[in-house]
């Protein structure tokens, strides 16, 4: 792929902020509450891969685009409200892919995936999920699927139509089968996609699926919501070998009810049941909300490492709301711990507000430049968490689009939740802790500082068992166009970023208007390949025409010095 120069001769204003440690109290702070009721899935149904067709020509020239819904009351604060105030920190020049070394280490793998090309022209913008084990990459874009090698990035199959994994026609329904995530589950060696669907009478459904080869049988089922958009779904899961009542795959998602409504809805799958045909129950919980104010776009956590013991499946969302709660700039994380989602006792949830003034004030970013060809032209969306976040050895790493004086930073922060024994006194053998304490160790943000002329949105982290972890974002500015980048951290580093990071995919071409949702991240699973044990793959867009978007994949090793 081509790669513009003008880049090598630019920088990118870099800020690291590491806070001492505390223990955030909730007693005087906004209360969290949430409710709870019980779902049914469908009867699933079972396709190979293999027997979907290509895409056709006629699919791949189609012009759906991705459901545009925005959070209702969402209103941007006053400029001068809204900008990430931080100390700086030197600049350092961001490389090319295969340019000099510097700290971050460079991709040992790095190829182009599928673009927009694969089925429809209209979506707008691609969204992303990659997954990465069993010697495979699994990649999900709207409204596509692609399957990879793990070791040389060769495509072994795809692009398949989304929908035609659920038995549904290619951009069936009024928006086709959109928002695609995926993730790797360990503990049962399978992939799990998801997807949101909305019928031609308004009803809308999440999908879900699981494969232990991604290239063979997928078995699918497709739950029904009620009359609403499930828009933005998230998923997330807890993996370990002992606890099978909190052994689940979680999906959330934003309602919008055909009726004007709006709350946030999550969603327990048990894994037992998940990966099998027949229909089953599950525990949801819904309308979560802070001193009153409904909360939007949960991100729940990605427990992945099998001996981690996570002990409830965590839950983590941003004040996405331009100050409603703690006024603008809005500042503090919502924390949500859910258990023995299958025990006897039922489903449990005890919530956590790290209080008002617990983080550095955030608020919503402005549109970023396009090298020469648009000024404030590529939309950075909100505060919202703009990617699956990974819990690992007691960690939680999130990040979210900032406004940094000009456009648009990637500011987040490591939070570190601490569970009592069983404060919920559930009695089915599988405890049901509470949340007692939050800590948020560290604050780190990428171009951060007054007026910066360059901008960095929809930040990716994933992080090792080890502690180590790597962050793509996109990357522009005005003399740059948007692209994938890399930065690593690595767990003996003081601080984060240490330089610049390094371009995966980029190029010199015109667009304006939807950038994406967010790009993604995933951890190798542990042990596949000893060499690259603890791996971090990435994934996002750039573009390879004049307003087409592609994509690329990337995986360097941030333990590597």
């Amino acid at each position: 792929m081509k790669q513009s120069s003008r880049f090598t001769l630019w920088s990118a204003a870099l800020l690291a902020l590491i806070l001492a440690s505390t223990i955030l109290s909730a007693s005087t702070q906004p209360q969290a509450k949430v409710s709870k009721r019980t779902g049914q899935s469908d009867v699933g149904g079972e396709v190979n891969l293999r027997d979907l067709p290509d895409i056709s020509v006629t699919d791949s020239y189609a012009t759906k685009e991705s459901e545009d819904p925005r959070i209702p009351g969402l209103v941007l604060a006053p400029v001068s409200q809204r900008m990430v105030t931080l100390p700086e920190m030197g600049s350092h020049a961001m490389i090319p892919r295969g340019g000099p070394g510097q700290d971050t280490p460079g991709a040992f793998i790095d190829f182009g995936a599928q673009s927009q090309g694969c089925n429809g022209l209209g979506w707008q913008p691609s969204d992303m999920g990659i997954a990465v084990g069993g010697k495979y990459v699994v990649q999900v874009v709207n409204e596509c699927l692609s399957v990879y090698s793990e070791v040389t990035g060769a495509l072994l199959f795809g692009p398949k139509d989304y929908c035609g994994l659920f038995g549904l026609p290619a951009n069936s329904g009024s928006a086709g089968c959109f928002d695609p995530r995926v993730l790797y589950d360990p503990q049962a060696g399978r992939f799990v996609i998801t997807g949101s669907y909305q019928d031609s009478n308004g009803n809308g459904y999440i999908l879900i699926a699981s494969a232990a080869n991604p290239t063979l049988t997928w078995i699918h089922h497709i739950i029904f919501y009620g009359a609403l958009l499930a828009d933005y779904p998230t998923v997330g899961q807890t993996a370990y070998y002992d606890k099978n009542n909190n052994s689940v795959v979680t999906v959330c998602f934003n309602s919008f009810f055909n009726n004007g409504n709006f709350f946030d809805i999550c969603s327990f799958y048990p894994k037992a049941k998940l990966y099998k045909a027949p229909a089953f129950s599950f525990p949801i919980w819904e309308d979560f909300t802070l001193g009153g104010v409904v909360q939007n776009s949960m991100q729940p956590a990605d427990a992945y490492d099998l001996n981690a013991f996570p002990r409830a499946q965590f839950i983590v969302n941003s004040l996405n709301d331009g100050g409603a709660v703690c006024g603008a700039p809005e500042t503090g994380l919502l924390l949500w711990a859910e258990s023995d989602a299958t025990g006897a006792a039922g489903s449990h949830i005890s919530p956590w507000f790290t209080g008002c003034g617990s983080t550095v004030g955030y608020s919503e970013p402005a549109p970023a430049d396009n090298a020469t060809f648009c000024s404030a032209c590529i939309e950075t969306l909100d505060n919202r968490i703009t990617a699956k976040s990974f819990w690992t050895a007691g960690n939680i790493k999130v990040s979210i689009d900032a406004y940094n004086g000009y456009s648009s930073a990637a500011l987040g922060w490591t939070i570190t939740p601490t569970l009592d024994d069983n404060g919920q006194g559930c009695g089915s053998g599988d405890n049901c802790p509470n949340i007692t304490s939050v800590g948020i160790p560290q604050t780190f943000c990428y171009d951060c500082g007054a007026g910066r002329g360059a901008q960095a949105y929809f930040g990716a982290i994933a992080t090792t068992t080890g502690g180590d972890w790597t962050q793509y974002a996109t990357f522009s500015s005005n003399g740059i166009s948007p692209g994938l980048f890399y930065v690593a951290n690595n767990v003996t580093w003081p601080s984060f970023p240490h330089d610049g990071g390094i371009f995966a995919c980029v190029n010199d071409f015109s667009w304006s208007g939807r950038w994406g949702d967010y790009n993604a991240a995933a951890p190798e699973e542990p042990g596949t390949h000893p060499k690259d044990y603890s791996a971090i793959w990435g994934a996002g867009m750039y573009l390879i025409n004049t307003n087409t978007w592609g994509s690329c994949v990337a995986a360097n090793d941030p333990q590597t010095p």
